[in-house]
């Protein structure tokens, strides 16, 4: 039975960025929740909530870094990943729960509404500049970029 993951909901809460002790060094850790939705297509074409779950979610190293700065709660995203039980004892009691330690996150597309570029200047790292693209805007997706 294998443990991965991949699916696409919202962010329960913007990501909490810590960083851990590890031999190798500090280690970037962002950890928030994701509720997947279970969503049922009707014969009319229109979806009905059929339920959903949340998953406490982790994500390492450098994209821990990226997720905390970029992403923030309500933020639709598709995940994927390893699912991991945790236990742990609490007043005589044992609790367990599933957590996903995500390997890849990104915002879905669907939820986004603009897209702003930052390019940095290869000749002057501190400099940049901003392109803004909404989603009313026309993409030429061939030859270089326009900004």
């Amino acid at each position: 039975m294998s443990n991965d993951f991949k699916g696409t909901g919202n962010l329960g809460k913007t990501p909490e960025l810590k960083y851990i002790e590890t031999k190798d060094g500090q280690r970037a850790v962002a950890n928030f929740s994701i509720r997947f939705n279970r969503d049922k297509r009707l014969e009319n074409g229109d979806y009905v909530d059929n339920g959903g779950f949340w998953l406490d979610t982790a994500v390492f190293g450098p994209q821990a870094e990226r997720v905390a700065k970029i992403l923030s709660k309500g933020a639709r995203v598709y995940a994927e990943g390893s699912l991991k039980q945790q236990v742990w004892e609490k007043d005589d009691v044992t609790n367990t729960k599933l957590v996903l330690e995500a390997s890849y996150i990104a915002p879905d597309l669907l939820g986004i509404e603009t897209i702003q570029y930052q390019v940095k200047d290869k000749k002057d790292p501190q400099s940049q500049s901003t392109v803004t693209h909404s989603n009313d805007d026309a993409f030429d997706m061939s030859g270089e970029p326009d900004f």
